[in-house]
């Protein structure tokens, strides 16, 4: 094992197929930055263009971040600039 080294794809958990793959991604995403940064970057997204509207996360971001901010990054790669 390598400190730090995380890796995402059909090779690894949750297992084969692009669903899988994409989960393993966001699992990695969520793994090094804080949820609250992931919310404000859907919502810039949605607010580009007209054809991303449906990633603003809404309602549903504010009820979801305060259950799980205090989780994302994992404790192993929180640093003082995200802790």
């Amino acid at each position: 094992p390598v400190d730090g080294l995380l890796r995402c794809g059909d090779s690894c958990f949750p297992g084969i197929g692009t669903p899988s793959a994409a989960a393993s991604g966001a699992i990695c995403a969520n793994t090094m930055n804080p949820v609250g940064a992931h919310l404000d970057m859907l919502k810039e997204a949605s607010q580009r263009d007209p054809l991303y509207k449906f990633l603003d996360p809404g309602f549903m971001g504010q009820v979801y971040k305060p259950l799980v901010e205090g989780q994302t990054p994992s404790v192993e790669l929180r640093t003082t600039e995200n802790a």
